[in-house]
């Protein structure tokens, strides 16, 4: 085995492990078609290196060589991701039929030439004579072809917004056709050659070894490095890289639907007048940012969860990262909450109210004025305050029912209560107790007075008229037991009890009367 045999497995060798490698990460864009360019470059390597070849083994390097450019030209497409139209239906006849018109090229009059290559024992001329076959009325993929498949990638290097990691990818797949376009060029221009022939066959095994390299340093094809690139533009958040002069440099898809413009019109243009201008202002900070910002539309606003991080390049200010996230049905339905959560307060509220209010009269009941009389004994002990309880009962209420009926005394009860309500201050309390009998508790009052205000709730209650237009109409009359709180009433049932004491005492005594404790000692003048 000389030398160049050596340089062959070699370089075959190289090839079988890179594509070994792309095999096994077979599920990332372009990384089957690299594969397929791979093998063809292979192909027709070992048909050119080969001592003796036979005629199928340089009908399979033709073949193989011709496909370089399709397959370049796939490769580019689907690594990138480059917007194609028609291109799935393209993706599966391209490749198919370049293979049908080199098959179909080997009935003409080439065949001699690739006969000839197979007798050809000097590999230079061996080579030459299958490019020379590449050239014919059905088919042409020499330097032309090749020029086609770098400006392909050229065009995706410039359309499509790609990872560092795909632009090296990029660079591996753009050495191939450039060198053969510079080695062609080279040939035609200053009769440049290798060992006296044509040197594009050897720039391509050249460019796909330095293609080899590539892939083996930076694992372009490896699932990782494109994930992030995908990543991104598969994230719910739309993300903006700003520079220094608030120009947008990058954008993922999420960005494009919120700003409503394509990532073409994007990139390069002013954020201020393109970003909403809640948007824009965030921008101005020279510090990390998160709001909620509300964007207004012509329908309604939009709610946006924006996070703005600085970004600098050796200590000085390169831009900003913004991030924006769509929270509009999450604030739709934090609004629903708090709209839900005030009407259950105010239902709440309004069960409270009624629990301790008396239906008929719209006084507060037994319940509520017993939950005040607590708190103000509690008070009373600690301030030595003056406190009061009043206990009005109607005189020969239920001769009122007898005679006229239960609505007659039910609007008797909702005069007395009203009565009651226009004699006593904000700060004291009315309650219906039950039935006919109620309760008032005042606070800060000196005995006299209130005792003063028990004789005017008397009187005024004898103003009430009953049945007035009935041929029976009545007077009605009340009896009142006074108590004050004292060393003899310490809790709020002892108080109660106190005026109720007093009050069956009016009652006793002949009724329509105010019968009161004796006025405590401790009562001070805190006036009426």
């Amino acid at each position: 085995m000389d030398t160049l045999d050596l340089i062959v497995a070699g370089t075959c060798g190289v090839f079988a492990h890179a594509m070994l490698r792309l095999w096994r990460n077979r599920h990332a864009p372009g990384a089957i078609p690299s594969l397929l360019l791979f093998a063809a470059i292979t192909a027709y390597a070992l048909a050119v290196a080969h001592p003796r070849p036979s005629l199928l083994a340089v009908q399979i390097g033709y073949v193989a060589v011709t496909l370089v450019t399709p397959l370049l030209f796939t490769a580019a497409i689907e690594y990138t991701g480059l917007a194609v139209p028609g291109w799935k239906g393209l993706r599966w006849l391209l490749v198919p039929g370049v293979t049908l018109l080199a098959v179909g090229n080997l009935a003409t009059d080439q065949q001699a030439l690739l006969t000839a290559a197979a007798s050809e024992a000097d590999l230079l001329m061996r080579s030459n004579l299958i490019q020379q076959a590449q050239q014919s009325l059905l088919f042409a993929t020499d330097r032309i072809g090749y020029g086609f498949g770098l400006l392909t990638i050229a065009a995706a290097l410039w359309t499509v917004s790609i990872a560092p990691a795909q632009r090296r990818g990029m660079a591996a797949l753009a050495i191939m056709p450039a060198l053969s376009v510079v080695a062609g060029v080279a040939h035609d221009v200053a009769g440049f050659t290798v060992a006296g022939a044509a040197p594009a066959p050897f720039a391509l095994v050249l460019g796909a070894l330095l293609a080899t390299s590539v892939l083996y340093r930076s694992n372009v094809f490896d699932l990782r490095p494109i994930a992030r690139a995908l990543l991104v533009d598969s994230v719910m958040d739309g993300m903006l890289v700003v520079d220094a002069r608030k120009r947008i440099l990058d954008c993922n898809r999420t960005a494009e639907r919120i700003i409503g413009r394509s990532r073409k019109d994007i990139i390069g243009s002013a954020a201020q007048g393109l970003l909403p201008r809640e948007f824009s202002a965030m921008l101005q900070s020279p510090v990390h940012l998160r709001s909620e910002l509300a964007v207004r539309a012509a329908t309604e606003p939009s709610w946006f969860e924006v996070d703005v991080t600085p970004l600098a390049l050796r200590g000085r200010p390169a831009g900003h990262v913004l991030v924006a996230r769509d929270i509009s049905e999450r604030r739709l339905a934090q609004e629903a909450l708090e709209v839900s959560r005030q009407a259950l307060e105010a239902a709440n509220a309004r069960l409270v109210e009624q629990s301790v209010t008396d239906p008929l009269t719209g006084l507060k009941n037994r319940r509520f004025l017993f939950q005040r009389l607590n708190e103000e004994m509690n008070r009373h002990h600690r301030t030595a305050s003056v406190l009061g309880l009043l206990v009005v009962d109607i005189d020969h209420f239920k001769t009122v029912n007898d005679t006229h009926g239960h609505p007659v005394g039910d609007e008797a009860l909702i005069q007395v209560a009203a009565a009651l309500e226009s004699l006593v201050r904000d700060c004291d309390v009315v309650a219906r107790l039950g039935g006919e009998e109620f309760g008032v508790l005042a606070v800060n009052t000196e005995a006299a007075g209130l005792i003063a205000l028990a004789e005017r709730i008397r009187q005024a209650i004898c103003r009430v008229p009953v049945a007035r237009d009935t041929f029976r109409p009545m007077v009605l009359t009340v009896s009142i037991g006074v108590a004050f709180a004292g060393p003899a009433t310490r809790t709020a049932d002892g108080l109660f009890a106190e005026a109720d004491r007093h009050l069956y005492a009016a009652k006793h005594q002949g009724r329509n009367r105010v019968v009161a404790a004796r006025l405590p000692l401790e009562a001070s003048s805190a006036g009426r």
